[in-house]
């Protein structure tokens, strides 16, 4: 037996599945709104993590700068003094050229080990430099390699700084010897001595090796900086893109319980 709806049943019928229908739209908007607000979450928290991380290969980078800065003054100082000592020197007393010769031996060892530090400071700089270069063509480079690097840098530096103490204490050293002689005119001459071989056949290819490990750490620095910049103004823009998403989703949100409450009261 076919049923035949009045007038008025029809009309509701027609206006209950017009709500369904616009319950159901509504629905699907607000579930795709929070899967795109998830998505620019997730982006949000990524590029965060990248930040904070060249964050820390920023202030490494910014150590080693100033590390190799205050290596540079402390060389420039120690040849100034090498050739201060040279302009008063004299001849020495014969009694203490043993003890002399083995404390130029110890000078000597001590730039050579330098010489070492630096060239391996220099070479660590270089890698770090082209790993951050690797990182910014390919993000699978890991994060770790970059900060073990850029430590690794960093240690050389400390190194080469602890050495250079060494070698101004053995100077001071020899300073002290030189003063141990009966007259001044013979710690003048050992003086003379002391400065002739060090500053001229050991120290002076340090100021232009440490000048060019400053250099490459500034510019290190200044790579780190830029890609900071850089991924800075990429969490601003996706957390500009986060807001909006968030905006929309609520606004939606707000959309779908009007139109339940509307059917409810219908």
């Amino acid at each position: 037996m076919k049923i035949h709806l009045s007038p008025h049943s029809q009309k509701s019928h027609g206006v209950t599945e017009a709500k369904k229908a616009e319950l159901d739209s509504l629905t699907s908007q607000v579930l795709d709104a929070q899967l795109a607000v998830d998505t620019h979450q997730a982006i949000v928290n990524s590029v965060a993590a990248k930040q904070a991380n060249i964050q820390t290969l920023l202030s490494i980078a910014d150590n080693n700068k100033v590390a190799s800065l205050n290596n540079r003054n402390v060389v420039n100082e120690l040849v100034q003094k090498v050739i201060e000592l040279k302009a008063n020197s004299a001849i020495a007393m014969a009694e203490t050229q043993t003890a002399n010769t083995c404390t130029d031996k110890i000078v000597t060892g001590i730039k050579t080990l330098i010489d070492r530090l630096i060239y391996s400071a220099e070479i660590v700089n270089k890698l770090s430099a082209l790993i951050i270069r690797r990182k910014a063509i390919n993000p699978l480079v890991s994060d770790n390699l970059i900060t073990m690097v850029g430590t690794a840098g960093n240690n050389a530096n400390n190194a080469i700084s602890l050495t250079l103490v060494a070698l101004t204490t053995s100077f001071a050293t020899q300073a002290s010897n030189t003063e141990s002689l009966a007259a001044m005119t013979l710690v003048s001459a050992k003086a003379k001595h002391f400065a002739d071989s060090v500053s001229v056949t050991q120290l002076q290819s340090l100021p232009s090796l440490l000048h060019e490990v400053y250099n490459d750490s500034c510019l290190q620095y200044d790579r780190t900086f830029n890609a900071l910049t850089i991924v800075t103004n990429q969490l601003n823009l996706a957390q500009a893109q986060l807001n909006k998403a968030q905006i929309n989703l609520q606004s939606l949100q707000a959309g779908l319980a009007a139109a339940n409450a509307a059917a409810l009261a219908s």
